[in-house]
């Protein structure tokens, strides 16, 4: 079954906080998967380095995490194992990757007192033994070959609304070049970049200079909402433990453009030699291009409504009378 998404605004005002409390101490209570990023893991492993004695302050995030360091709860290494596994330009060897997980699994195991790491080291081992410096998808190089097209465009500067649709066509014409599914995020988090989503710029990184941009990096923080997505479904299905599952990120940018998606459904299909994955995705248009928005999320003009349209045309969306 499709999974949908709603969304409820409650003002903070005094009437409503003995309600809006009531509402956080029972969600705390829901067992939930919590899956740590790479920027994360880093933050949880220097806080148990770090001398109490002059050491700066600890991110916030991390306090939070202790509050929901509870056990009915999990935290989840896999999307950062998996995105440094796959990573082409990693300056780890399958053995300097394997002891650089250990360190990662030990820390996170230290942290966490009450509440379980799903993973264990010889699940990390056996998986970076197997796919290290390999991209699980057929399309990883053509990715990378992709955001490398990208960065060339040099969309990390502003572009003249006259000439924004043609460098999204640009965009969608390479991507359907190197077989790349249209409606992919990769696709979408370059289009945003165009029509002013400051989160989709800072997630990609695009550089000036080429040899300073890193595909695999970018690559690695697009493919989290697949990832995510897909290792939700997972649990979903199979893991009666948890009632629910959250990414965690202390990257505010790649939490912002996260939360720009929403996974509706995944469906695997099982082909001679290789496993097709489908993703079914919801977007927030307005927050992806907001450019061509008000701040009511509704097209700022008719110029602009067109616009919108001609874009969900070139990514396979459906065709509507009007973006509003």
């Amino acid at each position: 079954m499709k999974k949908q998404q709603i969304r409820m605004q409650i003002p903070n005002t005094p009437e409503n906080r003995a309600h809006l409390e009531f509402i956080r101490q029972w969600s705390q209570m829901i067992p939930t998967l919590f899956f740590l990023d790479l920027c994360t893991i880093s933050h949880i492993k220097k806080s148990l380095e770090r001398d109490s004695d002059g050491a700066p302050p600890e991110p916030k995030s991390l306090a939070w995490l202790r509050k929901n360091d509870l056990p009915h709860n999990g935290f989840s290494y896999l999307p950062a194992l998996m995105e440094k596994a796959s990573d082409a330009q990693s300056n780890f060897d399958v053995e300097g990757l394997t002891q650089e997980a250990i360190r990662d699994l030990t820390a996170l195991k230290g942290f966490f007192k009450q509440a379980r790491v799903l993973e264990d080291i010889d699940l990390a081992s056996k998986y970076i033994s197997t796919l290290k410096g390999i991209h699980p998808e057929i399309l990883g190089p053509s990715y990378h070959d992709f955001l490398s097209f990208v960065n060339g465009l040099r969309i990390f500067n502003a572009i003249a609304p006259a000439k924004r649709y043609k460098a999204a066509q640009n965009i969608c014409e390479k991507a359907a070049s190197l077989s790349i599914h249209k409606g992919h995020p990769l696709i979408l988090a370059s289009l945003a970049c165009i029509y002013g989503c400051v989160a989709a710029k800072k997630v990609l990184k695009f550089k000036d200079d080429p040899a300073d941009f890193s595909p695999s990096n970018a690559l690695g923080d697009v493919q989290v909402i697949q990832r995510v997505g897909q290792l939700t479904q997972l649990i979903e299905q199979n893991e009666r433990e948890f009632a629910r599952t959250q990414f965690v990120t202390d990257d505010r940018h790649l939490q912002d453009f996260y939360k720009f998606f929403f996974v509706n459904e995944v469906v695997s299909e099982e082909g001679n030699d290789s496993t097709s994955i489908k993703y079914e995705m919801t977007i927030q248009a307005n927050m992806l291009f907001p450019d061509l928005f008000d701040e009511d999320g509704f097209a700022k003009g008719e110029a602009e409504n067109e616009e919108i349209l001609k874009i969900y045309a070139l990514v396979g969306f459906p065709n509507e009378a009007s973006a509003t």
